[in-house]
This record gives structure tokens, sequence and C-alpha cells, in this order.
């Protein structure tokens, strides 16, 4: 038997003699309301999920008794399917499954060491009715296992992102929570470019047009408008468009380059206050603020559509009007049909695909995440834009040069996936907005229409419209139906 066989079976006995040690005494209650328990069976759950992984083909054909090709199998289903990753088996699996686990290595490992390769180690009490055969004969623990063991071998998702919660709500904004600063702004420093919104944060603005005000927030994330929409320009004798660059991209600040702590948790919340989905809700506030409007008119585009929407609930008396195009398809996790990664597979070249899935293995890995730079990941998400430009040309549609090489956004994308998590439903708190609203969608777009129409199924007001021959960029394949269509809506809002 190769020798570093003995290591990685070591290493899954330990890790699940701690796993084991830390639920004693505790309750399917107590693992819900324990978030240090809970990222600290991630954690060791990535421990013996890789080491299963490394063990030997020869080891495995020898004990077959152990599901090898489940936990591998279960490795590629939570790395393609991870979304549907339910919390009671993890729990079940390791508070009354993993003891019969532990009961089999400790039968195996000294058969090979004579009991000495790993000192003498302490016995863990083992259920009288758990034993190897009535495990492996029942298929639903087997499963199980599997899940547990290669759970974070997946080295894909965070403790946050597997279980499900989302670090935002509805109401956080409005109510404080998680904010490192106050809604109220800061003294304004008088950059003509700049707006002030916390001491150590300042947001890159530039308008174009008169009269009104209209706060035009930008998509990605991460993904700054560096010129003026074309689609946007008829109206500017009738209004202000405002466009911004959020925290963490383009020329506004980018407040964290490295983590230096390795305490993985502290390091989510950081980032979450820092960048995350409240902290740029919040940034609107302080923009009406900043500008002095009662109200504001937005214009959303794509990831904007859906942070002005989050803004309207949070805000709803705030809100003028809202014109959402092409809003992302985020209202509602998990995503049906697997969202954007998966629409894009289909249409990429058949030589793309293989490179592909590789990349995205590489994007979703979070085991590792704060091991990088804010210029790793920006790196990491300006590469996603080659797949997505490959599959928007095959649907024959075109996508502009919008951000300048290096000002996408690198630590604040992935706020966004920790700020919403695996699960969660805004949808109805979207059913306060009082304001009218007027949903754009592309004829040609990558999201379907279906994912469109239900920002406009969700707000009392709504109007929804179709743009034939467009993409997600209405603006620019179709400027002047975009103009008119906008134009018309605006000129029914008091």
């Amino acid at each position: 038997m190769p020798k570093d066989d003995l290591l990685y079976l070591g290493h899954m006995l330990d890790t699940a003699r701690t796993a084991l040690r830390l639920v004693a005494g505790k309750t399917r209650q107590d693992y819900d309301q324990d978030e240090v328990l809970r990222l600290a069976l991630a954690h060791l759950a990535q421990v013996i999920g890789e080491a299963a992984r490394r063990v030997s083909q020869e080891f495995c054909d020898a004990h077959p008794e152990i599901p090898w090709k489940a936990i591998v199998g279960m490795r590629h289903k939570v790395v393609h399917d991870y979304m549907d990753l339910d919390e009671e088996v993890v729990w079940d699996t390791v508070a009354n499954e993993l003891p019969a686990l532990v009961k089999m290595l400790q039968e195996v490992v000294p058969s090979y060491c004579g009991g000495r390769c790993f000192g003498t180690p302490k016995e863990i009490e083992i259920p009288a009715d758990t034993h190897s055969g009535s495990w492996l004969m029942k298929k639903k623990i087997a499963i199980a296992a599997g899940i547990l063991l290669g759970l974070m071998a997946v080295a894909g998702l965070c403790f946050w992102y597997f279980m499900g919660k989302p670090l935002y709500e509805p109401g956080m904004v409005r109510s404080g929570k998680n904010l490192r600063a106050s809604l109220n702004p800061p003294e304004q420093s008088g950059e003509a470019s700049f707006w002030t919104v916390e001491k150590d944060i300042k947001l890159f603005h530039f308008s174009e047009g008169t009269e009104k005000d209209v706060l035009v927030i930008h998509g990605g994330p991460g993904y700054p408008i560096q010129n003026p929409l074309p689609g946007l320009k008829p109206l500017t004798t009738s209004y202000k468009f405002i466009y911004y660059h959020q925290r963490g991209c383009g020329k506004s600040t980018r407040p964290i380059d490295k983590f230096s702590s390795s305490n993985y948790y502290e390091n989510v919340k950081t980032l979450d206050g820092t960048l995350g989905l409240g902290a740029q809700i919040a940034d609107i506030e302080r923009i009406r603020r900043i500008i002095g409007d009662e109200k504001l008119i937005i214009v959303g585009h794509s990831f904007g559509g859906f942070l002005g929407s989050l803004y309207a609930a949070e805000f709803p008396e705030r809100v003028k009007a809202l014109i959402l195009v092409a809003p992302a398809t985020l209202l509602v996790m998990p995503v049906e049909g697997g969202g954007l990664f998966e629409e894009i597979k289909p249409l990429l070249p058949g030589s793309m695909k293989r490179e592909y899935e590789a990349f995205l293995r590489a994007y979703l890995d979070f085991s590792r995440i704060f091991s990088k730079s804010d210029a790793d990941l920006a790196a990491l998400n300006a590469k996603f834009a080659k797949y997505y430009r490959a599959a928007a040309q095959a649907r024959k549609i075109s996508i502009p040069e919008e951000t300048e090489p290096g000002e996408n956004g690198g630590w604040m994308v992935w706020a966004m996936y920790f700020s919403i998590g695996r699960r969660h439903d805004y949808r109805p708190a979207l059913k306060k907005v009082s304001a009218p609203v007027l949903v754009l969608h592309g004829e040609k777009d990558l999201q379907s229409e279906k994912a469109s129409r239900s920002y406009a199924d969700c707000f009392p007001h709504s109007t929804f419209q179709v743009i034939n021959n467009a993409g997600h960029f209405i603006f620019n394949d179709q400027p002047e139906e975009f103009a008119a269509v906008t134009s018309k809506f605006l000129s029914g809002v008091n």
C-alpha cells in the first residue's frame, strides 16, 4: 500500500473524531444558532473530503466496504449543483452517521500500521446500534456520508455559501444593521468628481444633461459605466443623468487589498460590511442626501437594477420612479435553471467548454478566497467577460467595451456572493414599493424574458416591455427606441 494512504486515512480518522467531539451533546437547534460550530464543521469536512479523494486506487479496491465512488461522485455534484445541498442532511450525517465511519476507520487503519501510526487514539463512543454492516446497507446513510465527505473537498464554497443564510436581508440598511457608518454622509471635500460617503470611501461620479436628476446604477457587479449611455442622450435636455462607480470598482475607493487574518468568519463579516450589498444600498441613500433630492428617479442596469430594487424596498418613500434595464436574476436563490453561469455554457463553442468549466471551478473556489488580492479577483472577474462575450456572439448580439482595463471590481464582486447567500427570496419586500416601475427586456438577451418579467410581477405599479433586436445592453443596441420608451414613461411621472 502506498505510504501516503496512511497519512490520508489518519487525517480522515482524526478529523472525524474532532467533528464528533464538537457535536457531542449538541442539538440541531444548537447547530442552527452556533455560527462558529457550523464554520468549524465545514472546515473539518474539507479535510475529510480532501483526504478521502487522495486515497490510492489500490486501497479503495481493497476496501470496497467504504463507498469511495459515492464520495467522489458527491464531490462533483456539490461543485455543479451546490444550490440543492440540504442542511438537514449535513447535520444528520455528522451527528448520527459519522460514528459508523469512525468505527470503520478504527478497524481498518490498525490492520496496516499495528495501531502505531498515529499513536494510541482515544476511542470515540459509538452507539450500540451503529455498525458498518447496517450502515452500508442503508442507501440514505451512504449518500449522506458522501455529502459530508465531499462537502468541502469541492474547494468552491465557504461557510455562508454552504449554509445558505444570506448576510443581507431587506430592512437591514434602514435599521443601520451591519453598516460601518451612519447613513448621514460626512462633510464633502469639495472634489468635483467625488462624493465622500464614509470617511475612507469616495465615489467617483460624472453627469450629462440638465434639469431633473436621474441616478444611473451600473451593473456587473463591478463593471462601471465609463461614458454616458447612448440611449439616454436624447433626454439630456430634460434630465440630468448622474453616473457613479460603486465602491470597490472603477475610480471609486477600493478599501480592501488583501486580508492578513486567517479567521475566515471574521474576514467574511469584514468583507460584507465594507463592500457587501448593504454597503452598496446605503451608498445610494447617502448619494440622495448629498445631492439633496427628496426622491430619486433611478435607472438600474443588470445588477444595478437588482440594487436599485432593493434600495426601493428599503426606502420606498424616497423613490419617485424606477427603470430596470435587464435586471439581474437574483431576486430568488437558488436561481431556476442555474442562472447565468449555466445559461452561458451551451452557447459556447465546443473548444471553449472545457476551459469554461475549469474557469468556473477557479471562480467558485471559496476555500482559498482570502489568500487572494483585489487585483487577483479583478483579473478573475474580467476573465468571465471573455465567456460572456463568446456566448453573446452565438446569439449575434454585441457587447460594448464599457470598462477600462483594471477598473472592474475585485473584492466587491465576491462580497455580493456572501451577501446574498445560497437561499433567499427578496420578492415580498418589493410589494410595498408604490412608485411606478418600468422593466425593459432585450429580445436576444442571454437572460430569459421570464427572469426579467419576474421583477414586473413583484412591483404593484409596473410596466413590462420587450425591445426587439436588443440584447442585455438595450441602450446601446436600440438607443432610439430605448430613449422613446424611457421618455414616455418618465413623462408620466409626477
